[in-house]
């Protein structure tokens, strides 16, 4: 075996460009790319626009300024010396004519732009739409309910763009998966675009849209696969929802303009289990509008319901009356019920007209309940997960990192209750059931979060024991005895009361819950890895769940191992180390195929060199590219050849501090088991059971009472 060293140079990732449609192509055709979600771009939409022609920089100034002179605006600094995730720095300008100020400064100067517009600056609708007109594809599209564009549906403002060259925006995504459209008015820009999974979650602020590394910098651009596009005067590129993006400015003079559709439904089965969703879910119950949205589920009496609600809404519209609120227009519109989307949004944009609130406010509000609603199947699916989230319980690996930097959601109903965040299973988290002292203090806890004297009468409280309850009962329960060097014994109580128990003897238990959130969620073991015995039952036991989860009991003599699996509905694309150590896994969504088929894998092959160790691992993916993991050194082995509608799911590192470890174990959806082992591995048995089972049972040896099988039977459905 070669000698430790370096991780080997890995194939960069395709970047490739966005397509571009036909100047004459027809509605239809685009449609295409936004039901697949898929950016491009459109040209020549801006033939008979006045803007196009009108606006150099003075009548850019002098439209804006007359439409929008005293709307405060927000920048973004661009901070080059500064650490990773601080590099932009938020400020305010009083009014947009103070942009257009800095805008002079940095010409007469002859400076590129370092600060430009965040969010764009808002121009009244009916004013925009002189100059700019809505384009006549995106009309024709909403005209025949093929999409909903918010511009043609109530949506008041428009928002504008406009910059110097020089400047190099933040890479994110545009939250709760709208898809967005940007005009090239003057000038022209380059979009580098990421799909949703392309990224890691990794954040410099909890729940924030944009991704740690600095996309500046040309090497973290082309470390991810992904587009780009030259955007030119007159061009409209297509963002589907969840893209992020990072632009940067080209043009001497640039404005854009943006379009929005609505939450299209169409999508929802394809977004709803996105990292990204999800966090947008969990980010909301900061505002405390999902929560509003979600309270109608949780409390059945209805006026301990509206109280609630009174509460949250006065702190969203900063009205300290809340009987103004109970009985304000806005409150009646946002309970309304059995309506379009379309019908909802324009009632509460007409209602927000009449609030103190200030125009738009009620609209956002529901707009964002609506997002999470398209996000997810139901409003109590999207309830359940951001629990999960704010428990550091969510499944997905992809969050792992994000978990690290969160840890419990800040300002939300549910932070002061972290104190029974040890007593829920979650990645292997023991412990007893919470005690009524423990429940008492976090029930004081959420009355505070709310501003409210705890008391027998508080709405809080009810809706908390609600959350206790849910969260502290245990429905699935197993009980491990751990030795100093090995696994003792251990039991599970199945969900019916039937026990299954093995054990050597009797001295220290551990009690793992599976609460019932789990169990909504559809928790089964799906595979099963364990290092045969110094004595005893093992040296270690590790159980996958579906939920991506890995619940580990270990002796002393166990091996250090790494484990990861994939949540149902993903698949392993990628791996990520840390030099040798096995850090986490990138997920991909598995698309449905529509015909009730499985689906495709993404991985053809996985081949690997090893000596004494794993020096390198290599997937060879469907398209033809491959990607590889660590060094040249040792024989080349394999490949294992997956079938085509066979998923990796699951990986395990015995990990020794060099090269990649002994060994690394794959678990896939046929129930397939691929060892890519060195010569010092130490053996060690993993078990998989194929997509739709579940591992209901243990089978021991007799004589060696070693563990050589699993039992199945068929899984929850989800």
């Amino acid at each position: 075996m070669a000698k430790a060293k370096k991780a080997g140079a890995q194939k960069l990732p395709a970047v490739k460009p966005v397509s571009r449609l036909a100047v004459d192509a027809t509605p239809e055709e685009f449609l295409e790319f936004y039901l697949r979600r898929e950016p491009v771009i459109i040209p020549d939409v801006t033939r008979n626009w006045p803007a196009r022609e009108g606006w150099d920089l003075d009548g850019c100034r002098q439209f804006v300024c007359k439409h929008a002179c005293d709307v405060p605006v927000e920048l973004a600094m661009y901070q080059f010396d500064a650490p990773d995730g601080t590099r932009y720095k938020d400020l305010e300008l009083s009014s947009v004519s103070k942009y257009f100020e800095y805008i002079d400064r940095c010409i007469h100067k002859n400076m590129e732009q370092k600060s430009a517009l965040k969010n764009g600056v808002n121009v009244p609708r009916d004013a925009i739409s002189s100059v700019c007109p809505v384009p006549a594809v995106l009309k024709e599209l909403h005209d025949s309910g093929k999409l909903k564009l918010r511009d043609l549906a109530g949506r008041q403002f428009s928002r504008l763009f406009i910059s110097l060259k020089g400047f190099h925006g933040r890479c994110h995504y545009d939250r709760f998966g709208y898809p967005f459209f940007s005009v090239q008015i003057k000038g022209s820009k380059t979009w580098y675009l990421y799909s949703a999974d392309a990224l890691p979650m990794k954040r410099a602020v909890p729940f924030d849209n944009a991704p740690f590394e600095d996309f500046c910098v040309p090497s973290v651009r082309n470390e991810y696969a992904g587009w780009v596009a030259e955007l030119n005067e007159g061009d409209m590129l297509f963002l589907p929802p969840y893209t992020y993006h990072s632009v940067c400015h080209t043009g001497q003079f640039n404005v854009n303009i943006d379009y929005a559709c609505l939450p299209d439904l169409c999508w929802a089965e394809a977004v709803n289990s996105l990292p990204l969703a999800l966090q947008d879910v969990g980010g909301m119950l900061g505002g405390r509008a999902l929560m509003f949205y979600a309270l109608p589920k949780l409390l059945p009496d209805s006026l301990a319901c509206k109280r609630v609600q009174a509460k949250l809404l006065s702190g969203v519209f900063e009205l300290e009356d809340l009987g103004l609120v109970l009985n304000s227009s806005i409150f009646a519109e946002l309970n309304a019920e059995e309506e379009s989307t379309e019908e909802l949004l324009s009632r509460a944009l007409a209602a927000s007209e009449k609030s103190a609130a200030g125009a738009g406010t009620a609209a956002l509000l529901l707009e964002s309940c609506l997002a999470c609603e398209a996000a997810m199947r139901t409003p109590h699916d999207v309830l359940l997960a951001l629990c999960f989230l704010t428990r550091n319980l969510i499944a997905d690996k992809q969050l792992v990192e994000l978990m690290n930097s969160l840890r419990i959601v800040k300002d939300t109903i549910l932070e002061d209750c972290s104190g029974l965040e040890g007593k829920i299973l979650s990645k292997g988290r023991v412990g007893p059931p919470p005690s009524e002292a423990e429940v008492v203090a976090a029930e004081r806890a959420a009355a505070r979060s709310l501003g409210e004297e705890f008391s027998e009468k508080s709405p809080s409280l009810r809706m908390m024991r609600d959350f206790v309850k849910v969260l502290s009962e245990p429905v699935v329960k197993a009980r491990f005895w751990p030795d100093v060097i090995s696994v003792e014994g251990l039991a599970f109580r199945m969900r019916h009361d039937f026990v299954q128990a093995r054990s050597q003897c009797v001295s220290a238990i551990t009690v793992v819950y599976v609460s019932p959130l789990q169990t909504l969620f559809k928790l089964n073991f799906v595979g099963l890895c364990y290092e045969p015995p110094n004595c005893y039952l093992g040296n270690l036991l590790a159980f996958f769940t579906s939920l991506g989860g890995v619940i580990t009991v270990a002796g002393e003599s166990a091996r250090p191992r790494q484990f990861f699996g994939a949540a149902h509905g993903q698949q392993i694309r990628g791996l990520s180390f840390e030099g040798p150590r096995l850090t986490g896994i990138n997920l991909t969504t598995v698309a449905p195929t529509g015909n009730h088929t499985a689906p495709e894998g993404l991985v053809a092959e996985v081949s690997w060199r090893a000596d004494a160790a794993v020096d390198e691992v290599g997937f060879h993916f469907r398209d033809g590219s491959r990607v590889a993991y660590g060094g040249q050194g040792g024989d080349e082995q394999g490949p294992f050849v997956l079938q085509p509608q066979e998923l990796l799911v699951a990986v395990t590192q015995e990990y020794t501090g060099q090269y990649l470890g002994n060994s690394l174990v794959f678990l896939t959806s046929l129930g397939n088991v691929l060892t890519l082992a060195g010569s010092e591995s130490r053996r060690s048995n993993c078990f998989a059971v194929a997509s739709g089972l579940q591992v209901v049972g243990l089978q021991w040896q007799h004589d060696s009472g070693q563990l050589v099988g699993v039992e199945c039977g068929p899984a929850e459905k989800w």
